[in-house]
């Protein structure tokens, strides 16, 4: 059995990234130690689906909210580290939803950057320090058959 196309696009971005100086995590929550940072994890939270033919086989459009989180560690220049995080995921992934020879294209039909929130997270211990974090959220299009959701179609 193969994986849903929703797995396979997240395994997809995973591959895009991971050719940057950081680690690339294919989950939401990691424990994450300072040696691992800067880090980004990938993962998806939410997908809406729309019927697109009424006759069967139906095919479902289907927007999938994928995240991309890059974790860094707090110090005096965290909100730099956080915009050069950014500029790395939307640079690769901009670049691989719009080349079409590429993996991710391949799979979805579109995609794009639709929201970004930066935060922090205390110290959890006192020998631990703060981490900051940008969320990057991206809307990826792909389309399967209601009745297959391991094909892209």
């Amino acid at each position: 059995m193969s994986d849903h196309v929703r797995a396979r696009i997240r395994d997809a971005v995973v591959a895009v990234l991971s050719g940057t100086e950081m680690r690339v995590y294919p989950m939401r929550r990691m424990p994450l130690q300072a040696a691992q940072l800067p880090a980004l994890l990938v993962y998806t939270l939410a997908e809406d689906s729309a019927v697109e033919t009424m006759s069967g086989p139906r095919f479902l459009a289907r927007d999938l909210d994928l995240v991309v989180e890059g974790v860094a560690q707090d110090n005096d220049d965290l909100e730099g580290k956080l915009d050069r995080l950014a500029v790395i995921i939307e640079t690769r992934l901009g670049t691989a939803l719009n080349d079409p020879t590429s993996t991710l294209r391949g799979l979805a039909r579109a995609g794009s950057l639709v929201r970004t929130e930066i935060g922090m997270r205390p110290p959890q211990s006192p020998d631990e320090a703060g981490t900051g974090h940008i969320v990057t959220t991206f809307r990826v299009n792909y389309r399967t058959r209601s009745d297959n959701p391991e094909l892209n179609t």
